[in-house]
C-alpha cells in the first residue's frame, strides 16, 4: 500500500491547464492553453534515485506532481505553477483509489 501525503505537505497552488487550437490572423492553427481547474498539490523536482526511477517511464522527467484525484485529468494538460510549465507525461493513480493522483511532469523549457 503507497502512503498518502498529508495536506499539509499540498503547498502548491497548480493551475491545469488544457490545450485548444485557435486560428491566428492568417488561419494558421497554434495551440493555446487555458485553466481548466485549480487545486492545492506537492510538486517535486526529481534528483537521485526517484530520477532514475522517474526516467524509466518518462526519459525527460523533471518533477513529480501529486494532486487529489481529478477523473478529468490527461495527459494533454499541463501544469502551471509558480510561473513554471510542466507538461504531464504520465498519470497514475495510486492505489487504484481514485484519492490521489501522481504525475511525472517535463518542465517545459
Amino acid at each position: 500500500m503507497t502512503t498518502r501525503i498529508a495536506s499539509g505537505e499540498r503547498r502548491h497552488k497548480l493551475a491545469i491547464r488544457s490545450a485548444t487550437e485557435v486560428a491566428d490572423s492568417h488561419g494558421q492553427l497554434i495551440k493555446t492553453y487555458s485553466t481548466t481547474k485549480t487545486v492545492w498539490g506537492r510538486v517535486k523536482q526529481l534528483s537521485g534515485k526517484e530520477a532514475e526511477i522517474a526516467r524509466q517511464i518518462v526519459p525527460s522527467a523533471t518533477h513529480e506532481v501529486v494532486i487529489p484525484y481529478w477523473s478529468g485529468l490527461t495527459e494533454e494538460m499541463q501544469f502551471l505553477v509558480n510561473g513554471r510549465t510542466l507538461g504531464i507525461a504520465s498519470i497514475d493513480d495510486r492505489d487504484m483509489a481514485g484519492v490521489e493522483q501522481v504525475c511525472i511532469c517535463e518542465e517545459a523549457k
